[in-house]
């Protein structure tokens, strides 16, 4: 499989099983998270698997809560931007 082919399959998944992930597949999912290449080698990162369903629902809850503000300003700075009479810019050269 071509990397495009790769890139045109991808999909985003929203709606997950409840069956437990092995604890083996989750020790080789951080081994292969902890290989990919990171700026100056630092790997700074540190790997936590959360089982608890009711923590996990709330990590999404203050995920989404950390992000809200921010959606909204894109959103008014983009329908800003659309809603302006000008003309787009013709040069695509970039």
């Amino acid at each position: 499989m071509t990397l495009n082919e790769i890139i045109e399959k991808r999909r985003s998944v929203r709606s997950f099983e409840t069956t437990p992930v092995d604890g083996k597949d989750l020790l080789a999912i951080c081994e292969a998270a902890r290989l990919a290449p990171y700026a100056c080698n630092s790997q700074t990162w540190r790997f936590i698997t959360v089982s608890d369903r009711s923590i996990i629902q709330r990590i999404a809850r203050e995920a989404m809560r950390s992000v809200e503000g921010q959606f909204l300003v894109k959103t008014t700075t983009q329908n800003h931007y659309q809603n302006e009479k000008k003309k787009p810019r013709k040069d695509t050269s970039y």
